[in-house]
């Protein structure tokens, strides 16, 4: 979630200033707002979220991907190796290949948002 706070500086040579700060849902809020939602305990909701959790890492370990219709999907993509820059010598490094875990949005979920 992402909400606004606007604020402005009064001063003799200041423009307004608006800051947008971002506000994400961790695992306990989901867990809150879950259980509120489909009627079942918090242990009980814990319990299911933590065996998706579970579940989804054994399939994309496995290079399973894992959808589900109208929501999106998890899949590994692999990522080539490549050239890049120590931030504190400058000197050129090599990144190796490695994998990525990537989320497709569905099309439900899509509309949703828009």
């Amino acid at each position: 979630m992402i909400y606004e706070l606007a604020f402005s500086v009064k001063t003799f040579h200041t423009p307004e200033v608006y800051k947008i700060v971002e506000c994400t849902m961790n695992k306990s809020e989901l867990i809150d707002a879950v259980s509120g939602d489909s009627g079942l305990t918090k242990t009980d909701t814990e319990r299911v979220i933590n065996s998706f959790i579970a579940v989804t890492q054994k399939a994309l370990k496995k290079r399973d991907d894992v959808s589900i219709v109208g929501f999106g999907s998890f899949f590994v993509k692999d990522t080539a190796g490549r050239s890049g820059r120590d931030f504190k010598t400058g000197a050129p490094i090599s990144i190796p290949p490695g994998k990525s875990v990537r989320f497709k949005a569905g099309k439900n979920l899509k509309d949703a948002v828009n």
